[in-house]
């Protein structure tokens, strides 16, 4: 199973959510996601991509 994370999200969580069972693959980079302003921001400033990055 794959998971998305498309949003910041602490390393230990991505950790914890990879670790939770064998068959679960878990997609992300930070550098791809918007960086958190205040605590528990989803919508922070955009990165800027490149068309590499826009195609990961």
């Amino acid at each position: 199973m794959r998971i998305l994370i498309a949003s910041h999200l602490e390393p230990e969580y991505v950790e914890a959510i990879g670790a939770s069972h064998p068959d679960v693959e878990v997609l992300y980079d930070p550098t791809l996601v918007a960086v958190p302003q205040y605590v528990a921001d989803h919508r922070g400033p955009a990165p800027e991509l490149s068309a590499a990055d826009q195609q990961r």
